[in-house]
């Protein structure tokens, strides 16, 4: 066994490659080379993934979060998987995925548990759900509003303007002496990015906005976050980049992290990714831990690579969490790794830009999985109908009705 290309496939599973590495593994696999190398990785993959849970076997539902976490690795670099095979070694399942197979415009699922083979077709109709789009609308400091173009994937503010990121066409004028406050908006069903005046970048997820000046102060770099975002900061010493939210201020020097303020939602939530963040509450002085518990340490808020802050009724907790789960939707991906039924709902409806709504008594649900968001809503339903939860599907007009039953 190569145990080189064993690391080479590991690390590609984790999403850690680089562009040279992710075209050798592709090559690869197309080669239907290394067979042995790649299952290997894989199962030890798999392996790594079930070892949180104490038990020797394992829910059907955490199966399905483990082998859609492998397929979605799988998947990053748009190779279709041939054949995913589940089988039992010591009462522990594993996964052997091996590549290719032609996708075709109904999309095929195959999926084997034990011996029984389920094969899914989803059909898509003409009344189906789209998923979000690049839409957003940008407010300027004179009262007008512009609506963004769909085909572009964001825009850049620079000294002397605003041109979308391919640089292609120029937006707005700005003056370079003066700095005015912007409002990037987007609407359910839209999401959009912006390269900040600083050169720093931000994602907007669906129903968010995002309020900034044409030019930074020579002391800080302060935006104003509703909705949710994913930031990646260019470092400054000398300014501290902050981002505000309802009842909450983030500070930092240079990192990537993710907050979540949606204004339905009772708290929120700041996920580091790499960096360091300071978190304060406004108006309070509340202190969490790593373990979730309120205290006063002497780390204060801050938060390391891999911790969650969540901030609710003025109340600060920090958690380490799967940083993944939390900013998966920055790179197109659901991912669910225990998340309960409406809180998922919620990111359906803000998604697809459609109401959701229960009949009957629901329990609660947890979900395990994880898809593209580049599905169809017919698509996602389907997927989500594995965990025997029933929905109904209304559209009339521009009125669209997502239905969950028991």
């Amino acid at each position: 066994m190569n145990e080189l290309l064993v690391q080479l496939f590991a690390k590609y599973l984790r999403g850690m490659c680089n562009h040279e590495e992710i075209n050798r593994v592709v090559k690869l696999l197309q080669e239907g080379a290394h067979q042995e190398e790649w299952e290997y990785a894989v199962d030890s993959l798999a392996k790594e993934l079930a070892s949180e849970d104490a038990q020797l076997t394992v829910s059907l539902k955490k199966t399905e979060y483990l082998h859609q976490r492998i397929l979605r690795s799988v998947e990053r670099t748009q190779i279709p998987i041939r054949r995913l095979t589940w089988y039992k070694r010591n009462r522990f399942p594993y996964a052997v995925a091996m590549a290719l197979v032609v996708f075709v415009a109904g999309a095929l699922f195959y999926r084997d548990i034990g011996k029984s083979r389920l094969l899914v077709a989803v059909k898509i109709t003409e009344n189906d759900i789209q998923p979000a789009s690049s839409r957003a609308t940008l407010a300027l400091a004179d009262g007008r509003t512009i609506m963004l173009n769909g085909s572009k994937e964001g825009i850049i503010t620079a000294d002397n303007g605003i041109t979308y990121q391919d640089r292609s066409e120029k937006i707005v004028h700005l003056n370079g002496h003066t700095s005015d406050q912007l409002v990037l908006t987007t609407p359910r069903g839209g999401t959009y990015t912006v390269v900040l005046p600083d050169g720093s970048k931000a994602w907007l997820n669906a129903a968010s906005s995002l309020k900034y000046p044409s030019h930074f102060t020579d002391n800080e770099r302060l935006v104003e976050i509703q909705g949710e975002a994913y930031f990646m900061i260019v470092k400054d010493a000398k300014r501290p980049f902050k981002v505000r939210s309802k009842g909450q201020e983030v500070e930092v020097l240079g990192t990537e992290f993710n907050v979540s303020a949606y204004p339905e939602d009772n708290e929120i939530k700041t996920t580091l990714v790499s960096g360091a963040v300071q978190v304060a509450v406004i108006g309070g002085e509340s202190r969490g831990n790593s373990y979730g518990h309120q205290s006063e340490d002497s780390r204060g808020n801050k938060l390391l690579p891999g911790e969650q802050s969540t901030l609710k009724q003025g109340r600060l907790n920090i958690n380490k969490v799967d940083v993944s789960t939390y900013v998966g939707w920055k790179d197109g991906d659901f991912i669910f790794n225990g998340l309960e039924l409406r809180e998922a709902m919620k990111q359906l409806s803000r998604w697809y830009d459609v109401e959701v709504v229960y009949e009957g008594a629901i329990p609660p649900t947890p979900l395990y999985g994880s898809f593209s968001r580049a599905f169809t809503l017919s698509k996602t339903l389907e997927i989500l109908k594995e965990g025997r939860i029933n929905f109904k599907l209304e559209k009339q007009g521009t009125t669209k009705r997502l239905i969950v039953k028991q």
